[in-house]
């Protein structure tokens, strides 16, 4: 493995919090989507990791004894079961072929019951043992031939691509087409120290003189803005989650109910409490004590310090907004993106990001440098590239709840649509980085933190487990990083607000003014030629994709984080 990148300090509060609740900050600077999911309760340092093979679902029985003892309800059967093809409308070759890319390492399969003619997604380990009532989904499939999924979708798709190839100036060649435009992150003041997106260039080594501050979440929505017009002007019906800065819920983060955020992680975490083959043969006593001793439960089921009177102390407020604003950022803001996203009907997804590695850099001589965890500067790195990201690459970590498999048994199964995202992501990657003239990300798999969290589809394109293309089952999605914000050369085009635009929302007949960095007018214009280029290429058989999958046999996805 090559370790790509490093992925980053989070801002000082923020990081020690998180540190505090036990979440895991190593994530992609672009994405902080997720709880990393290390439930362990082992009950000495030498016991074995892995699950004991049993025909009676004892991994579960154990999982669903600890939610009862800890209050939180049974997962509920997962509603995107009811959106999966129906039978014999996907191939057996064509959905292995793209789990490959959905589940790399097996994870999902642990779960999953396979054969020519029929598949069966289980609620615990080693399904061919489990008897039939732990069985979530079933399916009859084709053995060979193409897959028949989504024809719907892929009907529409070619009659969109013989409309662009027939348009004249008094037909727009876009018209009909539904496309949302999601712009990452918050892009405000009050949000930067939580979700760690921005980056700040200062002159000389210490804090002389601060030569600019970046926000990406005003990157992306301006991005979005000048990407909507363009759409707009070239027919297509366009909407966009978020026209302001902040997040796209409208619920205040102190405010609201982070249960379903909280039950999800523990759901999800089914996988690490199997680790241990010990823990099986507890008696509930035991198991319950260990439990509720555990560190993975404190951290969220957190206790806020008071003062005499009953009043939260500064310090004990000042925790409670940190764990509020993670979990709002990992449950309440994401929902409300992907509910905003399926509640449009979209056939085309945007997901617009900008990349960087490092929140703060010191111009010396011409060069930028960072402080490592050890207080050293270290010279940056100037890579700069583009790249985007299809759903897939779930970890060994990220396939414990009932929600999450179901949601890569869904791309798997519907793999003409899964094909067709990765044709329009490589098609708009690759006009995004001709416009911008920088090169396309391209490795066999990507590395963060010595971690391998998404692998590679085609030039550009990877597939990764992140919440919002997981769980878009509407139309197409294109999740995109842009470049790095936070190479010299970019840093100080996007610090410059020399452009100035009028956004208005369709649906809302808002009219906005804003000021941008004329920079970013590239990127948008790629992203715009991309859409246009993917129609005027979409063959007349949408859906079928040849992919190479020799490169993934020697690949082992790791827990990415970002579930």
């Amino acid at each position: 493995m090559t370790a790509m990148k490093r992925y980053p300090a989070a801002t000082l509060t923020t990081l020690l919090y998180g540190l505090s609740l036990g979440l895991s900050l190593n994530v992609h600077a672009f994405e902080n989507e997720g709880f990393g999911y290390e439930f362990s309760l082992h009950t000495d340092s030498t016991e074995k990791s892995g699950v004991t093979r049993v025909e009676d679902g004892r991994n579960l029985v154990k999982f669903e004894l600890g939610l009862k003892i800890l209050g939180i309800p049974l997962e509920p059967e997962p509603t995107v079961i009811k959106q999966f093809p129906s039978a014999r409308e996907t191939s057996a070759q064509s959905f292995m072929d793209t789990l490959r890319f959905v589940d790399p390492d097996g994870a999902i399969q642990r779960y999953l019951s396979k054969s020519t003619t029929r598949f069966e997604l289980f609620r615990d380990y080693f399904s061919g043992l489990l008897p039939a009532k732990y069985l979530d989904f079933g399916i009859d499939v084709k053995p060979n031939g193409p897959s028949e999924d989504s024809s719907d979708l892929m009907g529409t798709l070619a009659r969109i691509s013989e409309q662009v190839k027939e348009s004249n100036s008094e037909n727009p060649p876009l018209a009909g087409v539904r496309i949302i435009i999601d712009p990452g992150h918050m892009g405000t003041e009050e949000w930067e120290d939580y979700d760690g997106k921005w980056v700040s260039i200062y002159n000389g080594k210490g804090k002389k003189q601060l030569m600019g501050h970046i926000r990406e979440g005003e990157l992306t929505l301006w991005t979005a803005f000048l990407t909507a017009n363009a759409l707009k002007d070239l027919g297509a019906d366009v909407k966009i989650t978020r026209n302001k800065m902040g997040p796209v819920s409208n619920v205040p983060y102190l405010d609201h109910n982070y249960t379903a955020t909280r039950n999800q992680y523990f759901y999800d975490s089914f996988d690490g409490w199997m680790r241990s083959e010990r823990l099986l043969t507890l008696g509930d006593a035991a198991f319950k004590k260990k439990l509720l001793a555990s560190p993975s439960v404190s951290r969220m089921f957190p206790k806020f310090e008071t003062g005499a009177d009953g009043v939260l102390t500064a310090r004990g407020l000042k925790d409670k907004q940190a764990f509020m604003a993670n979990m709002y950022l990992k449950g309440e803001d994401l929902e409300a993106r992907v509910n905003a996203i399926d509640d449009f009907h979209p056939h085309l997804t945007i997901d617009i990001h900008y990349d960087a590695v490092q929140n703060e850099y010191y111009l010396v001589n011409n060069k930028l440098y960072y402080l490592d965890n050890k207080g050293r500067y270290v010279a940056a790195s100037d890579e700069n590239k583009v790249e985007g990201f299809v759903p897939g690459s779930f970890g060994m970590n990220e396939s414990g709840s009932r929600l999450s498999r179901a949601y890569g048994m869904y791309h798997a199964l519907n793999s003409r649509k899964w094909n067709e995202s990765v044709n329009l992501t490589s098609t708009i990657a690759t006009s995004v980085s001709k416009s911008l003239d920088l090169s396309l990300l391209n490795s066999a798999e990507m590395v963060i933190n010595g971690q391998t969290v998404a692998v590679n589809v085609k030039d550009g394109v990877y597939a990764r487990n992140l919440q919002v293309t997981r769980r878009s089952t509407q139309g197409l999605v294109a999740y995109l990083e842009c470049l790095h914000y936070d190479t010299l050369s970019e840093f100080f085009e996007l610090i410059k607000k020399d452009g100035e635009a009028t956004y208005t929302d369709q649906y809302t007949r808002e009219t906005l003014t804003f000021t941008y960095p004329t920079r970013i007018e590239k990127v948008a214009q790629g992203i715009s030629t991309g859409v246009l280029e993917y129609f005027q290429n979409l063959g007349s058989n949408p859906g079928e994709l040849k992919l190479d999958t020799e490169q993934l046999d020697s690949v082992k996805i790791e827990n990415s984080n970002n579930i």
